[in-house]
């Protein structure tokens, strides 16, 4: 997962420090810090008293002209970009705008046991078919087929070949089969459980685990 909440820390600290050295004036720095909720108290050498994130700029970014933008029937959103360096292969990417944040039960791990489910079974490759079949297409699970999840998304990842056609196809087809025919069968559930345990443990009882745990 992807560390955000300490990147805008740091990036927070950075403005108040360069502010604070310019010749910016305490109204100007309160202004575009938001600081008319402060109280008398903060005034003092509370280190909180700056505690406040900058006004966001609603201005959104703008998109490369080389990509392409549309919508499927199904309200699907897609973007294409072609790129010929290296060239003779696809990258695809399905990006789910929902995460851990939509747990119902906070810290339950249900998003991230959904991911690897996908895996486990589709109406058009139930079990491990999905991962025979890319196999079977020289498509390797880790470095060409992955997974993750956030806290606001589950991005789905695979690359293949672009040299036969049907290789293109059935990545695709996986794509369709992740976004909307997963089975989720019982059995499978099951058998994934001690996989994602084991993943709890790494991220959790190794050094870099506790350190994040206590201190991020």
């Amino acid at each position: 997962m992807r560390n955000k909440q300490w990147w805008a820390t740091v990036t927070l600290t950075t403005a108040v420090l360069a502010a604070a050295c310019s010749t910016t004036t305490p109204e100007e720095l309160a202004e575009e810090y938001d600081l008319s909720q402060a109280t008398d108290e903060a005034t003092s050498d509370d280190d909180d008293s700056l505690n406040y994130a900058p006004n966001p700029d609603p201005t959104p970014l703008d998109f490369d002209s080389d990509t392409v933008i549309g919508a499927l029937d199904n309200g699907l959103t897609y973007y294409l970009r072609d790129n010929d360096s290296p060239g003779s292969s696809i990258q695809l990417r399905l990006v789910v705008h929902a995460g851990s944040v939509q747990q119902e039960v906070a810290d339950s791990g249900v998003a991230h046991f959904l991911e690897h489910m996908l895996f486990n079974g589709t109406d058009d490759f139930p079990g491990n078919d999905l991962k025979d079949t890319l196999e079977s297409l020289g498509i390797q699970f880790g470095p060409e087929l992955n997974a993750f999840t956030s806290y606001d998304e589950t991005v789905y990842e695979l690359w293949a070949q672009t040299d036969d056609e049907a290789t293109v196809d059935t990545a695709i087809q996986v794509l369709a089969q992740w976004a909307s025919a997963a089975t989720i069968d019982p059995a499978e559930v099951a058998a994934e459980r001690g996989v994602v345990r084991d993943e709890l443990r790494q991220r959790t009882e190794s050094a870099d685990g506790r350190i994040f745990v206590d201190f991020i």
